[in-house]
C-alpha cells in the first residue's frame, strides 16, 4: 500500500495551482501562479476523475510572433508544447477507431488471469474492501495515464521524434540512472506477467492432460506442466512479429473479451447452482479483512488496471490520439464494473473455499473443458503483446541495423526467444497468486503511481509556462489569450446557441480577440453585455 500512497501525494504535487492572469500580465507575457505543489494530499483525492472526462481536456493557447504557433497546456499536469493536432505535426496518427482503442485496453486490463483471481483478492479484502480498492485503483490509474502521455507529447514537440517508449521519457527527465530503473521494473512485469500467464497454461493443461474424456488428455496424456509451458513458449516466439500490427492487437483483444466473458458466464451458472442466493451469502462475509490478510491479494487489483508500461504502442495506433486519454478513463469504467462485480459473484458463491483461480471451484465437464482451453489460447496470443513494450526497449537497444536483413531478423529472433525463455523460468519458481501479487503490487505500482506523478512535477519545472512550451523556439514573445478569449466565447455560446465554443473558436482565434476586445473598452469592461451576434458578425465582415 506504500506505494499507492506515495503516489497520491505525488499527485498532489504535480497538480498545481490553476494560472490566474490578469490582462496586464497576459500583455507582458507574465504568469501569476501558485506555488508547485500547493494543493494537500487530500485534494489529490478530489481530483480523481470520478466522471467522464471533457471531450478536450486542453486549452489552446496562441504564441504571437511573426507566424503564430498554438500551444496547448493539459489541465491534468500543466505541461505546456505546441499543438500537436495540427497538420505536418511529428506526432502521426494511427488507424485504429476509437472503439478499437476501447477494446483493445479493455482486453490489457481485463485479458489473461487478473479477472479470475477477482474473487480470491476480493475474499482477501472483504467485500467493501476489494470493491472500493478496485475503484480507486483503477481512477488513479486513469490519472497518471494522463500525466504520462502529457510528459511524452512534450517530447514529440521538442524532438519531433514519435517512436518513444517508457525507458525514452523516463531517461529524457531524469537521465540514465532512471531509465536503467524503470527499464528493470519494466522487464520485471513483463517478464512476470508473462510468467504467470505460462504457469496458468501448464496447470491448465497438465489437469487436463491426467483427467479422462477430454480432447487434451486423449492427444497428450500425462504431459506435465512444464512440457505444455515449453511448447506454449515455442508458439509464442513467432506470434511476437505480429505484436505491433494493428490487426493482430484487434484480433487479440476480441478473442481475449470472448474467452474471458465465456469463463465468468461458466463460473456464474455454475456458482448459481451452488448458492442460488448469491446477495444473501455476501451479506454475511467480511466487509474488511485484517492488514495481513488484506494485503496478501492487494497486488491483483493494480495488476489489472496498472498497464502504463504497455499503453504507448496501443496509443500511437489510435487514429485520433488527442482523444486516448478519455477513451482509457471508459475503458477503465467498463473494467471496474464488470472485475468488481465478478469478484463480488465468485466469492459470493464460494466463500471461504474460493481458490486463487476461481476456475478450480467449478470442477470438470465439457463446457468447462472449452473454457479453459479458450482461456490458454487468448494467454497464448495476449503473451506477445504483454512482451511488446519490453521488446521494444531492447531492440532499440541491442539491434544493429547495417543493411544485413538476415542479421538483424536474427537479433531480433535471439531477443524475443530470451523474453520468452526467462518468461518461462519465472513460471517455474511460484504459485500464480503470488506471482500476480508481487508483479501487481509492487513492480506495476511504480510504474503506474510514482513515476507520472514525478514526470509531471518535472514537466511543470521545464514546460510549465506557454514561454517555455516545449517546442515553440526561444527567443519568441508569447501572449497568453486563451482565458480572456474562452470567457468570449462562453459569451458568444450563449448568445448563440447552435455551434458552441468548438464552433467559434476558430474565428476568434483568427482576428486576435484579445486586441479586438482591448481595443473596445466596453467589450473587456462589461463582459456580461456583449453582444455575441454582433461581435460575431463584425468579424465575419472581416474575412
Amino acid at each position: 500500500m506504500a506505494a499507492p500512497l506515495l503516489a497520491l501525494f505525488l499527485l498532489s504535487l504535480a497538480r498545481t495551482d490553476g494560472f490566474v492572469v490578469s490582462p496586464a500580465a497576459m500583455s507582458s507575457g507574465m504568469r501569476v501562479a501558485g506555488p508547485l505543489g500547493s494543493r494537500v494530499l487530500s485534494r489529490a483525492l478530489l481530483a480523481l476523475p470520478l466522471a467522464r472526462r471533457p471531450k478536450e481536456p486542453r486549452v489552446t493557447m496562441t504564441a504571437s510572433m511573426d507566424s503564430s504557433i498554438e500551444v496547448t497546456v493539459c489541465k491534468t499536469t500543466g505541461i505546456h508544447h505546441t499543438d500537436l493536432g495540427r497538420a505536418g505535426s511529428p506526432r502521426v496518427p494511427g488507424t485504429q477507431s476509437s472503439t478499437s482503442t476501447v477494446i483493445s485496453i479493455s482486453k490489457v486490463i481485463v485479458g489473461g488471469i487478473a479477472p479470475l483471481l477477482m474473487p480470491w483478492a476480493i475474499k482477501s479484502m472483504g467485500v467493501l474492501g476489494g470493491s472500493v480498492s478496485a475503484v480507486l485503483v483503477g481512477l488513479l490509474s486513469s490519472s497518471t495515464v494522463n500525466m504520462l502521455i502529457s510528459y511524452r507529447d512534450a517530447i514529440i514537440a521538442e524532438q519531433g521524434s514519435d517512436d518513444l517508449n517508457y525507458v525514452d521519457v523516463v531517461r529524457h527527465a531524469f537521465g540514465n540512472v532512471g531509465a536503467r530503473g524503470v527499464f528493470a521494473v519494466t522487464f520485471l512485469i513483463a517478464i512476470g506477467v508473462c510468467g504467470a500467464y505460462l504457469k496458468f497454461i501448464g496447470n491448465t493443461m497438465a489437469a487436463l492432460s491426467l483427467t479422462p474424456g477430454n480432447v487434451v488428455h486423449t492427444l497428450a496424456p500425462g504431459v506435465s506442466a512444464a512440457q505444455h509451458q515449453l511448447a506454449a513458449a515455442a508458439a509464442i516466439v513467432p506470434l511476437c512479429a505480429l505484436s505491433r500490427h494493428s490487426t493482430f492487437m484487434a484480433f487479440a483483444a476480441l478473442l481475449g473479451a470472448a474467452a474471458v466473458a465465456a469463463a465468468v458466464l461458466v463460473t456464474c451458472v455454475y456458482g448459481l447452482t451452488v448458492t442460488p442466493n448469491v446477495i444473501g451469502a455476501l451479506s454475511s462475509l467480511p466487509l474488511i479483512t485484517a492488514p495481513s490478510t488484506f494485503f496478501s491479494a492487494f497486488g491483483v487489483i493494480p495488476l489489472l488496471f496498472c498497464v502504463h508500461w504497455v499503453m504507448f504502442p496501443i496509443e500511437r495506433a489510435m487514429k485520433k490520439r488527442e482523444k486516448y486519454n478519455q477513451r482509457f478513463l471508459e475503458a477503465v469504467w467498463i473494467c471496474i464494473a464488470m472485475n468488481a462485480g465478478f469478484g463480488l459473484l465468485g466469492y459470493g458463491f464460494f466463500g471461504k473455499d474460493t481458490n486463487a483461480m476461481i476456475l478450480n471451484n467449478l470442477g470438470d465437464g465439457p463446457l468447462l473443458t472449452i473454457v479453459r482451453l479458450s482461456l490458454v489460447v487468448d494467454m497464448i496470443i495476449s503473451a506477445p503483446i504483454m512482451l511488446n513494450s519490453l521488446r521494444e526497449i531492447v531492440e532499440k537497444r541491442f539491434v544493429e541495423v547495417k543493411g544485413q536483413i538476415w542479421w538483424e531478423r536474427t537479433q531480433r529472433l535471439l531477443i524475443r526467444t530470451a523474453l520468452v525463455m526467462a518468461s518461462f523460468g519465472v513460471a517455474q519458481l511460484s504459485s500464480l497468486g503470488e506471482i500476480a501479487n508481487l508483479v501487481g503490487g509492487v513492480a506495476q505500482c511504480v510504474l503506474a503511481f510514482i513515476v507520472p506523478p514525478a514526470l509531471a512535477i518535472k514537466g511543470v519545472q521545464t514546460w510549465g509556462t506557454p514561454q517555455t512550451a516545449a517546442g515553440v523556439p526561444s527567443g519568441n514573445s508569447v501572449s497568453v489569450v486563451g482565458e480572456q478569449q474562452s470567457e468570449i466565447d462562453k459569451i458568444v455560446s450563449k448568445a448563440l446557441p447552435y455551434g458552441g465554443d468548438s464552433f467559434w473558436s476558430p474565428l476568434l482565434r483568427r482576428h486576435d480577440c484579445r486586441k479586438f476586445c482591448e481595443a473596445d473598452g466596453s467589450l473587456i469592461n462589461s463582459p456580461s453585455s456583449l453582444d455575441g451576434r454582433a461581435l460575431v458578425e463584425r468579424l465575419q465582415s472581416m474575412e
